[in-house]
């Protein structure tokens, strides 16, 4: 009788364990969507299997519908823009790891033209197009606004069109193909797409680049299990550690992940601050 018991018990914990809350993993779209969903689902299955748990990737086409959906714990972690994370309430999140790119845990907003814009100055682009990513992007509009500001350009009269594509890769897909003069993308996904699009950079220059700033963190809703959200550090921060997960590192172009604590986003977040009512982005 006694033997039956625990059989029981344990099945019952096998059952309860197999029904557990599942864990969703926010992601916007930084590049495409279709690219998005593509590399992170490699990482939400590793997730998953470390885990032991049900890990539901959930896509968003721009920055502040994943905000909304951070700051109503609707996902538990979250993939995130740097300049995404001064328009968080401080109450809603904690950084939860940092991605190492070619050694660093930093970018830039690079601007670009097309190869052979002829480029001395500001005054160069006068008049021309532009074209922003996300308007809660730190270096495809955030940094941009605060550069041009601080040079004493309006955007809204400088330039003869101001367009929003939504994502880097696009704004520099449509300045290699001249449909816009220029683009201030990611330094990020700029270097990558030398390497899986040689034939579009090839075609653009960078005229610009930004100081370095903290790179897109991934963080945590605060309102999940703190035991849940240490297993998930642990699994992100020891993903070099074994073939799968350094495969997995390489498809997204990231050396390894170190823990969120400690970093400090504070530039970032004052530099984000003080253009967010810039009529051109709106962000209230």
């Amino acid at each position: 009788m006694k033997k039956f018991s625990y059989i029981l018990i344990f099945s019952l914990f096998i059952v309860t364990f197999s029904f557990a809350e599942t864990i969703k993993f926010g992601v916007s779209s930084v590049i495409s969507a279709g690219n998005t969903v593509y590399l992170y689902e490699r990482l939400n299955e590793y997730i998953s299997k470390k885990l032991g748990q049900n890990v539901e990737l959930v896509s968003k086409k721009n920055y502040s519908e994943m905000n909304e959906l951070i700051e109503n714990a609707e996902v538990d972690i979250a993939s995130v823009c740097s300049g995404a994370i001064a328009f968080l309430k401080d109450d809603s999140y904690v950084l939860l790891a940092i991605p190492v790119v070619n050694g660093k845990s930093k970018y830039q907003s690079y601007f670009i033209v097309k190869k052979d814009f002829d480029y001395k100055d500001l005054t160069s682009l006068k008049g021309k197009t532009i074209a922003f990513t996300d308007k809660l992007s730190f270096s495809g509009t955030i940094y941009p606004l605060y550069f041009f500001n601080n040079n004493n350009i309006d955007v809204e009269n400088y330039f003869s069109n101001i367009y929003f594509t939504g994502n880097h890769d696009k704004s520099i897909y449509l300045v290699s193909k001249g449909v816009v003069d220029i683009a201030p993308v990611d330094s990020l996904i700029y270097e990558h797409e030398k390497i899986v699009s040689p034939e579009v950079i090839n075609n653009t220059k960078v005229i610009f680049k930004s100081p370095d700033f903290p790179i897109p963190p991934i963080i945590a809703s605060k309102k999940i299990n703190v035991r849940l959200l240490n297993r998930i550090k642990s699994i992100l921060i020891n993903m070099d550690k074994d073939e799968k997960g350094r495969k997995i590192l390489r498809q997204l172009n990231i050396d390894r992940f170190e823990d969120g604590l400690g970093y400090d986003y504070s530039d970032v977040i004052k530099i984000s601050r003080e253009v967010e009512n810039y009529k051109i982005i709106n962000t209230k």
